[in-house]
């Protein structure tokens, strides 16, 4: 059975983990790229970049002020597609289930952190799927062209995506000289017009930083029925990949056979909101 749940969404930190504020909820969710960028393409087993993972990201995640922190990698985590990442990645958690004391709710890291690739996992009655996908070419987890990469499985309430879709500009780009230009992907729209009744309540994407960061409704029919799917740009960083945008929070409540979303963005010292974003908006779904 669904309770009463409250989601952080973020994407896109860049290995600058310091300057993203993060309130306390019960999950926090990642939106793929969490390797910084000069170690991105590291891809060594226990090189460079795995010991930032496990001095720095694992520290990060499960100081974090929640039950949950779920996360997927993007098209910069070139280490998550190496065959034995998923298993060395758990493994480091698991040593420190024991005696591992920075955890802010007493929480095992095992059970606190969840990374999800082409995975779903359920929490509180909520399943959530994450798909590291992105239109990019010659980048990590690209689609090639393959609209399949985005297919999302029956019963999905949340999908974590890294790509933005190409709706209302979630996509959209917006370039410090004025110019814009639409990287949202039409293979994720096809995807879930394919199966309208596998639409997720909410969609959580980032990778186009500067995109449309208002949830938008995206409705599909099928047979007479309206599926509706909250979807969300929720990138922290701008294209200078510096500081921008605020953690969004979520709370869902369940309502008969769907829900009532509250969202509002997580105010904090340090990056600059755009107002219009810093409001509280309400979706019933």
């Amino acid at each position: 059975m669904k309770e009463k749940l409250h989601i952080v969404a973020l994407s896109d930190p860049h290995g600058r983990l310091k300057f993203t504020y993060v309130p306390k909820c019960d999950v926090v969710t990642i939106s793929g790229d969490f390797s910084a960028l000069r170690s991105d393409r590291q891809v060594e087993y226990d090189g460079a970049l795995c010991k930032w993972i496990t001095s720095k990201f694992i520290p990060w995640l499960v100081s974090l002020p929640c039950e949950r922190v779920i996360f997927i990698p993007g098209n910069h985590d070139f280490i998550t597609e190496q065959g034995w990442f998923e298993q060395w990645f758990n493994e480091k958690l698991k040593a420190l289930d024991d005696y591992y004391l920075g955890s802010s709710e007493g929480i095992k890291p095992s059970e606190k952190i969840k990374y999800l690739c082409y995975s779903t996992y359920e929490y509180k009655g909520y399943k959530f799927y994450g798909c590291p996908a992105s239109d990019i070419m010659n980048w990590a987890w690209s689609t090639n062209g393959d609209y399949t990469k985005y297919k999302v499985p029956e019963g999905t309430d949340i999908m974590l995506v890294h790509q933005a879709p190409d709706w209302m500009d979630l996509g959209t780009s917006h370039f410090p000289d004025g110019t814009t230009h639409n990287f949202g992907s039409h293979l994720l729209l096809n995807a879930l017009a394919d199966e309208p009744k596998n639409l997720p309540s909410l969609l959580l994407c980032g990778h186009i930083h500067t995109g449309n960061h208002m949830p938008i409704v995206y409705d599909l029919y099928e047979d007479s029925k309206t599926h509706s799917c909250i979807m969300a740009n929720v990138s922290t960083k701008n294209e200078g990949y510096t500081e921008y945008f605020y953690s969004r929070n979520f709370v869902l409540e369940p309502v008969g056979d769907g829900f009532y979303v509250e969202t509002w963005v997580s105010p904090a010292e340090g990056p600059r909101e755009i107002e219009e974003y810093n409001c509280r908006e309400q979706f019933i779904i």
